[in-house]
């Protein structure tokens, strides 16, 4: 009797009623591989997307910063000029470095909070003190930069020196002393949460508390005029140190397991 029913199926021209549900059964397995397979790979593409990003940028602001050699706050007037003057073209490109490092920088830090706000958590406090901490530094990076770009594009010799070591001061003064409690923000409330955590090692969080002791020594500063810590520049610690906190955090990440990043 089963012979005969084959026989009538193959006459009528379709397959018997196991025959099609092995066939559908194969269909669905086909179509949920092709649907997952790309995703994991978009996600791991994700995950290395974001610390490289970073690294990117990291590099970018630090030759940035080496051309450019902006002068240290408490320099004086005709220092400023005689440098700013000098150095035109490697002032002008160092800073476009500086502020081509911030779309970089950005992309790591959308990886970044994603990263923290699923080790962290409802309601995402630190997370998000994380992301509004780094772009008021990546602001304030952007105030660094542009006062002293200006006057150098304008032509340093021609500005009255006061004028031109204003615009210095401006930039040494963001940088360090007054975005000392952000840049103290931007590692601390990360560390914390890495601590508590541990998505990432946890070596990373007593390096940001020595950043952190760093960017205290900067803000102290704001009341020195002289010195090796005139206007919180503190030997040039505070920038160091965060750079060096940064790379380590997207070294980490980049160096994470896959199947823990997902």
């Amino acid at each position: 009797m089963h012979n005969i029913n084959q026989v009538a199926d193959l006459f009528r021209g379709y397959p018997s009623h196991d025959a099609g549900m092995n066939e559908q059964q194969s269909i669905q397995s086909w179509s949920r591989t092709e649907y997952t397979g790309p995703g994991t790979a978009q996600r791991a593409c994700d995950h290395r997307l974001g610390p490289i990003a970073g690294l990117l940028g990291l590099a970018c602001y630090v030759a940035g910063s080496l051309v450019a050699a902006l002068p240290r706050p408490g320099a004086t007037a005709t220092a400023v000029t005689t440098q700013l003057a000098a150095h035109r073209l490697a002032v002008l490109a160092g800073a476009g470095l500086m502020m081509l490092a911030l779309p970089f920088l950005l992309l790591f830090l959308a990886y970044l909070v994603s990263l923290l706000a699923g080790a962290e958590g409802p309601p995402y406090l630190l997370a998000l003190l994380t992301a509004f901490a780094w772009l008021m530094l990546f602001a304030i990076i952007a105030a660094d930069v542009i006062p002293v770009t200006a006057a150098v594009w304008q032509g340093a010799s021609g500005i009255p020196p006061g004028v031109t070591r204003l615009a210095a001061d401006i930039s040494g003064l963001s940088l360090y002393s007054l975005g000392a409690p952000v840049a103290a923000a931007s590692v601390l409330a990360p560390s914390i949460l890495i601590w508590r955590s541990q998505v990432l090692p946890r070596w990373l969080a007593w390096l940001g508390v020595a950043e952190a002791a760093a960017n205290g020594a900067e803000f102290a500063g704001l009341l020195a005029s002289k010195g090796s810590d005139a206007g919180g520049y503190a030997a040039g610690a505070g920038p160091l140190l965060w750079i060096i906190w940064a790379a380590a955090l997207a070294t980490t990440a980049l160096l994470r397991p896959r199947a823990s990043a997902n």
